[in-house]
């Protein structure tokens, strides 16, 4: 008897065990880079055109998701975000990090509360982008920024929070309509859970004050509306944190 209840306690430690490797093969791994208040670290800054696709270097502060699901509005509205699966990834093509295969790409920075990121970036076309900030990358909850930019009904900024891989009821808001196509200057910053950010000089938000922010990941990505992902290249990106 005693042999039995051993071997049935051995089992489910082993199946417990194969459940916290499989939970931890499935999340994607904080970069670890040590960010500064007082100076830029680079992330990304291509100089190589070759039009031939390479991977992201294994030592760069940033890489591709590889798995990542969340629940957006939902609105039935085809234009917005609803469910969202990572499909592609990024890769270095033309002097720019580039989305590769599915309708769906996110990019992955390192973590930070407060932070400042510019760069110069490429965003081309109808289709949609988002940037998700304060990104805990276990229970898959923070703030979603995201953006369709439609052939004839305007192009909306909106932001909303996702908890535990769902959208917090209510929290879907529309920031402003703004059309963003060609390629120059993208620069955004969260100090004091309040969130600033302009793409190609054009503000889409000025001290906006966030609920429940935390810090997190940060990323950036396309998605798939109905107009399918915008065009989104990546030449360089810098970034401060504390």
């Amino acid at each position: 008897m005693k042999l039995v209840d051993g071997l049935a306690g051995l089992t489910c430690c082993l199946l417990m065990f194969s459940y916290e490797v499989a939970t931890a093969q499935n999340l994607e791994k904080k970069i670890d880079v040590e960010l500064s208040e007082k100076r830029w670290t680079t992330l990304i800054l291509l100089g190589s055109k070759s039009p031939q696709a390479q991977p992201i270097p294994a030592k760069a502060p940033l890489k591709s998701v590889t798995k990542l699901e969340f629940e957006g509005p939902n609105s039935g509205n085809p234009h917005l975000l609803n469910k969202y699966q990572v499909e592609g990834k990024f890769v270095i093509q033309n002097g720019f990090l580039v989305p590769q295969g599915g309708n769906s790409a996110l990019l992955q920075l390192p973590p930070s509360d407060s932070f400042q990121l510019e760069g110069y970036v490429g965003l081309k076309g109808a289709g949609g982008c988002l940037i998700l900030f304060g990104w805990d990358l276990e229970t898959k909850s923070g703030h979603c920024l995201y953006h369709s930019q439609l052939r004839t009904e305007g192009a909306p900024w909106r932001l909303c929070r996702i908890e535990d891989g769902k959208m917090a009821p209510g929290s879907d808001v529309l920031l402003k309509h703004e059309k963003i196509d060609g390629e120059g200057a993208l620069r955004m910053q969260v100090v004091d859970h309040k969130c600033s950010l302009s793409i190609f000089n054009k503000p889409i938000m000025n001290d906006y004050q966030l609920t429940d922010y935390s810090a997190g990941a940060i990323m950036i990505g396309t998605f798939n509306p109905r107009y399918g992902p915008k065009q989104i290249g990546i030449h360089s990106l810098r970034m401060k944190g504390w």
